[in-house]
């Protein structure tokens, strides 16, 4: 992700555009998701590359589907569109 990632992103919003994420969620933070609380796109796409959580520890390493549900649940507890 670009470190200023949140300045073209809050540039864009004030300028009206409607904002779309898509994201695999490995970069969500709590304080990304605070700062999107504040400011929230119109919604957020989390792609998920396996459908099985052994599927996803032989692709993405072991605990990533721990990571992935945490990763999750900043998006939930802070009631943005998904």
């Amino acid at each position: 992700m670009r470190k200023d990632f949140q300045e073209i992103y809050a540039y864009a919003k004030n300028k009206g555009f409607i904002i779309k994420i898509y994201t695999n969620a490995s970069l969500i933070s709590s304080r990304l998701a605070n700062f999107l609380k504040k400011c929230p796109p119109y919604l957020i796409e989390v792609s998920l590359n396996a459908i099985t959580k052994g599927n996803l520890k032989d692709c993405a390493g072991k605990g990533s589907f721990p990571t992935f549900l945490k990763r999750i649940s900043l998006i939930a507890k802070a009631k943005l569109p998904y």
